[in-house]
């Protein structure tokens, strides 16, 4: 999803593993308009999170309304995820449902319509210093446009220090229905929304990604 701009949020106490985050902004995306006229309103309500030994799992709900846009557009997300450390291997999870609306009820076409998307993955220990990691997924619009596609990818992990890693990852994309997901990038400063659209917008549908991590 987008990066919300200008946010607020509260986490709870932890307990016992559990904790949750609410928050909210007047603007999801940009500078503010003048009383935030037109701005999108998000709200985080909440997130709860539970986090205990090898067991993780999240849950998640948002709502966004563009004020004073035609038929005012309301954006509905679900979200949810879990992991589970068996030592061997790390299994992961997440499903995630994002529905828009107007105030006539119907969901606006494209990318933000109706739209499901969930994975399922894995991380591989196989020696010391050195992971496997695999994932595959879908992606389903259910809207007029069914710009649907399924990925998956595969890549290692080399760690030459505790603070040093390289990495080397493979991706490919295949369209259903009358999908045109494509693989390109997608600028930080920009916080936009990237996946699907022409495939004249991107670097095609198989990608490959190499590079060194340092924390300092």
């Amino acid at each position: 999803m987008t990066r919300a701009d200008n946010a607020l949020a509260y986490v709870t106490p932890n307990f016992e593993g559990l904790y949750a985050i609410i928050a909210y902004t007047t603007s999801l995306v940009g500078q503010e308009a003048a009383g935030n006229n037109g701005d999108t309103r998000l709200f985080v309500l909440p997130q709860l999170n539970y986090v205990n030994g090898p067991l993780s799992l999240t849950l998640n709900y948002e709502h966004a309304t563009a004020h004073n846009t035609p038929g005012n557009v309301k954006i509905n997300v679900y979200d949810f995820g879990a992991s589970y450390d068996f030592g061997v291997a790390k299994i992961m999870a997440l499903f995630d449902k994002v529905k828009t609306s107007t105030d006539s009820g119907t969901p606006t076409s494209g990318v933000l319509g109706d739209e499901t998307t969930w994975y399922v993955g894995g991380i591989v220990p196989i020696t010391e210093n050195d992971k496997v990691r695999a994932v595959y997924g879908q992606y389903k619009d259910k809207t007029l446009a069914a710009d649907s596609c399924k990925k998956w990818g595969i890549g290692m992990e080399h760690y030459m220090s505790k603070r040093t890693n390289a990495y080397l990852d493979f991706a490919s994309l295949s369209q259903t229905d009358k999908g045109q997901c494509t693989i390109y990038y997608n600028s930080y400063t920009a916080s936009a929304d990237a996946g699907a659209g022409g495939n004249t917008g991107g670097v095609g549908t198989r990608g490959v990604d190499v590079g060194l991590v340092h924390r300092f």
